[in-house]
Order: C-alpha cells, then structure tokens, then sequence
C-alpha cells in the first residue's frame, strides 16, 4: 500500500452509480482537449445544477465525486472507467449523456482532435451506433448555432 492510496479511487470503486458515471463522463468532456475552459466550467455547473438525476445530489458527496473524477482521469485506467459507465448509466438516458458531452466540447466553440476522440469514445463506451450518434453530434451542432 502506497501513502497516498487513500487519497485515490480504485478503478473498481469508481463511479459506483448512475450520477458518479455521468459526471464522469460530463468532467471528462470538458477536460478532453487538455484543459478546461471557463465556457466548460460553466456548462458543467450548470448541467449538474439543473439536472433531475444530478440536482438533488447531497454537497459533501458531489465534492468527493468530483474530486474522484479529477483523480481518474489523470490515471491511465480511463478506458476501463467509461466502459463501466456504459452498465451505471440506464439505456434511456444514455442518447441525452451523449448529447450533453457533445454541448460541453462545443461549448468553447473549439473541436480538437482530442475532444473528437474523446467524443468517439464516449460513444463506444455508451452503445451508441455510428448513424444515431451522427445525428445526435448534427443536432447538438444545429443548436450550438441557435
């Protein structure tokens, strides 16, 4: 045991629940391109904040969960933590997490290869078929015009 392995999430602790695995996969979005703008800040904060699934969620508890995704996407096990996202996070919310992660990496009105990646990935992991999320990534950028 490491001295500081209390302070880090295992893999498998991490996220133990449908809001732990959105926010997960919310954080990584907005951290996807190497940095975080305030634009990105501010589109979290106000997607948690506004959020059925999200806005009841007790203070103490979302500051650890936060603090935890901070600390897992600095690690190496990331791949491994969004494809267990896909099993937390129920089929019929899944289309609208994507759709969120899409609003957050538009939200700086930049699209890097990262976050394209990133974006990819997010898709994979949540079962989403190549047309359907097309359509989803159309319709997000559509909006971010409006």
């Amino acid at each position: 045991m490491g001295l500081f392995d209390k302070f880090t999430p295992q893999a498998s602790a991490f996220p133990s629940d449908e809001r732990e695995a959105i926010l997960f996969m919310l954080f990584g979005a907005i951290r996807s391109d190497g940095s975080i703008s305030e634009e990105e800040t501010w589109g979290l904060s106000s997607l948690v904040t506004k959020s059925r699934t999200m806005g009841a969620w007790p203070n103490d508890k979302f500051k650890e969960s936060l603090r935890n995704c901070m600390n897992m996407w600095k690690g190496e096990q990331c791949d491994e933590v969004l494809r267990r996202c896909k099993a937390l996070i129920s089929p019929d919310l899944r289309e609208s997490v994507f759709m969120n992660l899409c609003g957050l990496v538009l939200v700086d009105n930049e699209f890097t290869e990262k976050e394209i990646t990133f974006i990819e990935l997010s898709q994979q992991a949540l079962g989403l078929d190549d047309d359907r999320a097309r359509a989803l990534v159309d319709a997000m950028v559509v909006l971010k015009r409006l």
